[in-house]
């Protein structure tokens, strides 16, 4: 609820309590039947109510200086709140913030349920004013930096609520229709605002507490970021580039603007503590929701140029913050509402005649008397309403898109420093079946040696093609099941009735590092979506280069390479090489493969290669590395894609050099959705799935020019007739690779490639935990498993097949029907006569 007149009310309060007493059915309840989720109240700070406070507990009147306010959850143990008050008066010193004094907060636990009272902490507020003068935004900043110091001293027991001059929270661990009697302050005559943004809590991916509770320092949130751990990865690679020139007190003490994300929050408060920092970084509110959360803007062919090329030009800066959400969010000069760009959320809103405007997710939280209402209305999707406080006026979706979009020339930063690269084999300039195209050359170097493959040039085809598949672990059951139809008819075949095999860590059998992967997907209040009949909120747009510091705005921010498919022939990789030179783009070539002499120790070398590698490769100036396997030979074996993704993503982030490289994968081993989506989601930007598209190339080429399936080696077993040419069986590949992947992210609810990138949607069964933690960290893995050694066991058995005298090519283990001597499955022809005994 906001005033657009800007006036202090306190009905506005009292309105606010009535509407979240009629939300106490939203939230979840313990055990107990009395302690809530959590509630909450973001209001401006009162000042009269708290200058009267001030002189009451002894502290001399504030006067006309800024006043802040910060409320404090306190360990009840004196000698601990003791330590953390502490805390809190040094950092205040340090930064230009003088206290005034504490004030315990009234509460009455008898408003609480047993588990509330058991963990309840010690209220109290500090009340603050600038050492010196000060306007209301420097002293924002101090509050800022001297509550980011207090968080980073980790004190057991101790969590600041809120800390500012505009805004004050009241929340805590009861339900909605309690807060009040909790907090007798909300009561109090002299407690007015202008705004107020209220919340009840339903608790769905982490456990209720009183530091969860909402709304939380700016916004308080309905839904679920599915891409969190996406962001919380993008937001950690791009800490050690930020910098605000115009906030010497902050790059003064930059470790403040390290670690800016509380791990232990809920995605809601991960959220806020981004949205905090761009705030004061200097954007306005607005502005920040509509960089963090996009509306529809890919595809709609109406979207005047100046708002698309907005949007554009913010995705070069950072990925989406995607899922299912109704926003609401307040400073204390903007307050408004926004949803997610799929409009998963209700939020319904209404002006009335004096200016006065009301939001919420259900109809009938407020009592408004029909002649009143000026403007009824609810949000679509991506769409967004504000309060200017300080200019006294309500802006609409329309309005603030318009204002947004003129806020900069985005148009003019955006040409000539954003490229646009057709991708995903559009462009096929018909490399003949089978020919094996030579290895990019980058910085006078070939990625690979000849490998298995004869001389560039020459063809690629029967048993040398056979032999090149059999080392990277395919089988003739997946050339027939899986890559068929994809080079047929554009899709991923179907299956039915589940996996009936065992985890890949039970299998006798050697399986590839992506079966021990496993996609989660959206459920309970977290809706997929269909990406047949929604097209239009997908985008598989991938972008190229490195990530810029995203707390200022710059025109040179702008030069990125966009991908229009993330999928790439070898033509593509070639024309993505030359157009990142062309773009001053410097791109390195990393080996990803290992001797064979060195056994099963040699895959842990060769990561630690690859680690190191791209570490230098990154100091050097590089912006673009090619994780390549075409070195794979009768001597050097693979290194799985996915790890050699996950190794260098994840090492790159720990060093604080992944936003300055983008990393793509040129892999002989993906071959089918599955494998594709891992890659995207441990961070490969794009995918050359070189030995894939050899074998669609060679299916349809065998098929053609025999007329015939079925004769000769694998690679052109039960191809097509001879209607499928080579070029089109490389983009129906490619286009089940993308429909494949949209069918994947539309799971779990998310919409663009970018929010999916990096954003590990993944659990992982039967790896180990030193594995985890060094290439796929973040990743639940609730059992054990296997390390480094016994995954170069599986990928060296792969290269014997190939390559040793008694190899045998492309066998089929039946990973997907029934084979004698092959996996094991849980329904097999001896259970089914079994059953009918």
């Amino acid at each position: 609820m906001a005033r657009s007149d800007g006036r202090s009310d306190r009905g506005v309060i009292d309105t606010a309590l009535t509407a979240l007493e009629r939300l106490v059915h939203r939230g979840g309840l313990a055990a107990d039947g009395q302690t809530g989720d959590g509630a909450g109240l973001l209001t401006a700070v009162p000042r009269d109510f708290l200058a009267r406070e001030a002189v009451r507990s002894g502290m001399r009147d504030p006067g006309a200086a800024p006043l802040g306010v910060a409320v404090c959850f306190l360990p009840r143990d004196p000698d601990a709140a003791r330590t953390a008050v502490h805390t809190i008066e040094e950092a205040c010193l340090q930064h230009g913030v003088r206290l005034l004094g504490w004030r315990s907060v009234p509460v009455d636990p008898g408003a609480l349920g047993p588990v509330a009272r058991a963990s309840r902490p010690e209220v109290r507020q500090g009340l603050l004013v600038p050492e010196g003068a000060a306007e209301t935004e420097e002293f924002e900043r101090r509050l800022f930096l001297a509550r980011r110091q207090v968080e980073r001293a980790r004190v057991p027991g101790l969590y600041v609520v809120s800390m500012s001059c505009r805004v004050v929270v009241y929340k805590g661990l009861m339900t909605a229709d309690r807060i009040a009697d909790f907090y007798p302050d909300l009561r109090d005559p002299l407690f007015h605002s202008p705004f107020a943004v209220f919340h009840q809590r339903y608790s769905t991916n982490t456990t209720p507490s009183w530091e969860r509770a909402q709304p939380f320092r700016v916004l308080a949130h309905n839904g679920e970021i599915n891409t969190l751990q996406g962001n919380v990865n993008g937001m950690r690679a791009r800490e050690p580039m930020l910098e605000v020139p115009d906030w010497p007190e902050a790059m003064t003490h930059r470790h403040l603007l390290r670690d800016i994300i509380d791990l232990d929050g809920s995605d809601s408060a991960m959220l806020d503590n981004v949205v905090e920092l761009l705030l004061r970084a200097g954007r306005h509110l607005p502005h920040v929701m509509a960089m963090l959360v996009p509306e529809v803007w890919e595809h709609i062919p109406d979207l005047p140029d100046e708002v698309r090329h907005f949007y554009r030009f913010h995705a070069c800066l950072t990925e989406p913050w995607d899922g299912p959400a109704a926003l609401v969010f307040a400073d204390g000069r903007w307050v408004g509402a926004r949803l997610d760009r799929n409009g998963l959320r209700p939020m319904r809103y209404a002006v009335l005649d004096d200016g006065t405007v009301l939001a919420g997710s259900e109809v009938g939280i407020f009592d408004v008397d029909p002649a009143r209402i000026r403007r009824l209305g609810k949000l679509g999707p991506g769409q967004m309403i504000a309060v200017d406080l300080v200019n006294r006026r309500f802006q609409d979706a329309e309005e603030l898109r318009r204002r947004l979009a003129a806020r900069r020339p985005y148009g003019e930063w955006l040409a000539g420093r954003l490229a646009r690269l057709e991708t995903g084999g559009a462009q096929v300039r018909g490399t003949p079946a089978g020919e094996r195209r030579a290895a990019p050359v980058l910085n006078g170097r070939v990625s690979g040696g000849t490998g298995l493959w004869p001389a560039a040039g020459q063809a690629v085809q029967g048993e040398d093609l056979d032999r090149a598949m059999s080392a990277f672990g395919y089988t003739r059951e997946e050339l027939t099941v899986v890559l068929r139809p994809m080079a047929e008819i554009g899709k991923e075949p179907n299956g039915s009735m589940g996996d009936d095999t065992p985890h890949a860590v039970m299998s006798a059998l050697p399986r590839p590092l992506f079966h021990y992967f496993r996609q989660r997907f959206a459920q309970v209040t977290n809706p997929a979506i269909d990406h047949l009949r929604e097209r239009l909120v997908f985008s598989l747009t991938s972008r190229i280069g490195p990530r810029p510091n995203l707390l200022v705005e710059d025109p040179e921010q702008a030069r990125m390479l966009e991908l229009t498919s993330p999928f790439l022939s070898e033509e593509d990789l070639d024309a993505l090489v030359e157009e990142a030179a062309r773009h001053g783009m410097s791109a390195a070539v990393l080996d990803a493969t290992f001797p064979v002499a060195e056994g099963p120790r040699g895959l842990s070398a060769a990561v630690e290669r690859l680690e190191a590698d791209a570490a230098r490769a990154v100091e050097d100036g590089a912006t673009l590395l090619i994780l390549s396997d075409r070195a794979t030979g009768p001597d050097r074996a693979p290194v799985p894609a996915l790890l050699a993704v996950g190794a260098v993503h994840h090492h790159l982030l720990r060093l604080g050099a992944r936003a300055r490289v983008s990393l793509v994968s040129d892999s002989g081993e993906p071959r089918e959705v599955h494998h594709m989506a891992a890659l995207v989601g441990y961070g490969a930007s794009a995918i050359c799935p070189y030995l894939a598209l050899r074998a669609v190339r060679a299916m349809a080429g065998r098929a053609g020019g025999r007329a015939a399936a079925g004769e000769g080696a694998g690679a052109g077993a039960g191809a097509a007739g001879g209607g499928l040419t080579p070029d089109k069986a490389q983009r129906n590949f490619i286009k089940a690779c993308e429909e494949g992947l949209l069918k994947v992210m539309s799971k779990m609810g998310v919409s663009t490639f970018d929010a999916y990138h990096g954003a590990q949607i993944f659990e992982a069964v039967g790896l180990s935990q030193d594995l985890i933690e060094r290439c796929f960290a973040g990743t639940p893995s609730r059992v054990g498993g296997i390390g480094l050694d016994d995954l170069a066991a599986d990928v060296l058995a792969w290269h014997e097949a190939a390559c040793g005298p008694a190899g045998r090519l492309l066998a089929s283990y039946g990973f997907y029907k029934f084979r004698k001597d092959g996996e094991h499955h849980a329904f097999s022809p001896a259970v089914v006569r079994a059953i009918h005994d």
